[in-house]
């Protein structure tokens, strides 16, 4: 017997490191609602836990993860960069990702966190935001995908 769940959730933590100018961030889902979307997306076969790691399999799920996570800095889109990813025994997948050489600007910065919207009406996303001694918390709901990063 399976039961289905009504409301799915992804979670983001973005660590800014200003003297290295990088941003570290660690996004959080289910194996199974993200196996469901890559399948859709014939970027996977049968399931996350047995692909393998290749640079060509990471870039094609980096792509896919910069549709819908990414950040907006001087008006321009800003994708992070695939690490690897890891799936744990509770059946989440942890994806780890980066970027170098950013100066966060002073003016209005976004991030964009829809990741696995299209595919589930009921998905909600929470990122956490740390500046050095800053912390921003931020929900991100259907109508509310893109939130403005308060530095």
């Amino acid at each position: 017997m399976s039961f289905a769940h009504s409301y799915y959730f992804a979670f983001a933590e973005i660590e800014y490191k200003p003297t290295e100018k990088r941003i570290e961030a660690t996004l959080t889902a289910s194996i199974h609602e993200m196996e469901d979307v890559f399948k859709s997306k014939k970027l996977v076969k049968k399931h996350l836990e047995g692909m393998s790691h290749s640079k060509e399999n990471l870039k094609k799920i980096e792509a896919e993860l910069g549709a819908d996570f990414y950040l907006v800095l001087n008006g321009e889109k800003v994708l992070l960069k695939l690490l690897d990813f890891e799936c744990t025994l509770e059946g989440k997948i942890n994806f780890y990702l980066y970027r170098d050489e950013i100066v966060l600007p002073k003016e209005a910065s976004f991030l964009v966190f829809k990741t696995l919207m299209k595919a589930y009406e009921n998905q909600q996303n929470k990122a956490s935001l740390i500046i050095g001694d800053h912390r921003q918390t931020i929900v991100f709901l259907k109508n509310s995908e893109k939130q403005k990063i308060n530095l």
